[in-house]
């Protein structure tokens, strides 16, 4: 019987050391709960191991890039013809309905174009050449095109055709003077739109079908071949000043020949094109051009407003909003300045209404 009692004494005492060992329950105070902490569970960070760092968002700007290299990039073809365009367009001048008019043409190397062509007014007329940014259409001028081309007052605007945007209308566009009615042609770049819409990236190619739309809407019967405008976004606010002026590749002649630009408005330009945008600038500025620039930007936009106010000269005048507003988005009411004022002193400067 004693050593019955020592054997229970033992186990006892055993359990009660087991009580004080790691991973035993521990208490949290009087009439609590209890938890266990297991005792293979590390309770500190091991070496060499730090803790994730939170991730920060910055805001990117749109991308700054530096002026490609094209190799075997075709100069112009000086003389060369381009096809006449399937429209039916006549050699005389007559005064057409204001209803757009399709126009396919083609490019120096072969591609086939297609633009939309806003009829003007009067014989004679001064004419505006719209170029897309990348990734868009020749749609996204179809409000901007009304107004210049100014038929029916801002009523042409509202003829139930298709906005380029729901939310974009320019019926907040300050009115036109009555007497200018502006031809206005507006292209699909090769690999967009209608010409091929593929959305391939091809500098050297846009070149040559900024140049194409040129030969062609200066010898529309109705236009003013000395009296031409240009007007772009991204891509195409290079192409504004680009095509204006003489090219040997990419880069910009010693000798230059007048092509008839009186003006060109960029918004957004980025030397995208392979074409240093600055020295196209000055050379549209000199002799024999003399021709208008202006430069509209967000100062958030990448490199677009450190180019937009470098110092050219008194043709050229810069317009920096703030944002990171890009290309066609830039153009909405509420501005200031208003933008459509800008456009607006841009059009009587170049075509010498002030």
């Amino acid at each position: 019987m004693r050593l019955k009692h020592a054997l229970i004494g033992t186990v006892l005492l055993l359990l009660a050391a087991c009580a004080t060992t790691p991973g035993s329950p521990i208490g949290t105070g009087e009439g609590q709960a209890t938890g266990t902490i297991p005792s293979d569970v590390p309770t500190d960070t091991p070496e060499g191991y730090p803790p994730p760092e939170p991730v920060v968002l910055e805001e990117q700007a749109y991308p700054l890039p530096t002026i490609p290299t094209l190799d075997n990039y075709p100069a112009p073809i000086p003389d060369e013809p381009y096809p006449a365009p399937e429209s039916g367009l006549s050699d005389a001048c007559e005064i057409r309905p204001p209803d757009p008019v399709r126009l396919e043409f083609t490019a120096e190397d072969g591609t086939a174009l297609v633009g939309t062509y806003y009829p003007p007014g009067d014989c004679g007329a001064p004419l505006a050449l719209l170029f897309h940014q990348n990734g868009r259409s020749k749609e996204i001028w179809v409000d901007l095109a009304l107004w210049m081309q100014n038929r029916n007052g801002t009523a042409s605007l509202n003829l139930g055709r298709a906005l380029a945007s729901p939310n974009r209308q320019y019926g907040w566009f300050p009115p036109l003077p009555a007497s200018l009615s502006v031809a206005v042609l507006a292209i699909d770049f090769r690999n967009h739109g209608e010409s091929g819409g593929s959305g391939g990236f091809d500098p050297g190619g846009f070149l040559m079908d900024a140049r194409a739309a040129l030969a062609l809407g200066r010898n529309l019967p109705e236009v003013d071949s000395e009296r031409i405008l240009t007007l772009g976004s991204s891509i195409g606010a290079d192409a504004a000043v680009d095509v204006c002026i003489s090219l040997e590749g990419s880069a910009v002649a010693e000798t230059q020949e007048d092509q008839g630009c009186r003006g060109a408005l960029s918004l957004s330009p980025g030397n995208f094109l392979a074409v240093d945008y600055a020295r196209a600038v000055r050379a549209l500025g000199e002799a024999p051009h003399q021709a208008q620039v202006r430069c509209l930007a967000a100062q958030g936009d990448g490199s677009a407003p450190d180019l937009c106010q470098t110092d050219f000269g008194d043709y050229f005048q810069a317009t920096i909003y703030p944002g990171s507003d890009h290309g066609i988005d830039l153009i909405e009411p509420g501005r200031d300045p208003d933008i459509g004022m800008v456009i607006l002193e841009f059009l009587q400067a170049g075509l010498g209404l002030r």
